[in-house]
């Protein structure tokens, strides 16, 4: 069964948190892209999925760059 919070945990450190998730989500997507799909527009979905993840963490990385953040 997979485990599905509800309530957002407080971090001490979100930003390590956030890249965390977005690697897991990156890591699921794109074993999932790899999957055989039963339609066309689920494969789509997934791979579109990913590129949404990964747009993110690109976006992360330039917040970190513009404020001098480094995790």
């Amino acid at each position: 069964m997979i485990k599905n919070e509800t309530q957002p945990q407080q971090s001490k450190f979100p930003s390590i948190d956030l890249v965390e998730q977005l690697a897991k989500a990156e890591g699921n997507l794109k074993f999932l892209a790899q999957a055989e799909m039963a339609t066309f527009t689920q494969g789509e979905s997934v791979l579109e999925a990913l590129h949404a993840v990964q747009q993110a963490s690109k976006f992360f990385q330039q917040i970190q760059k513009q404020n001098d953040f480094q995790l």
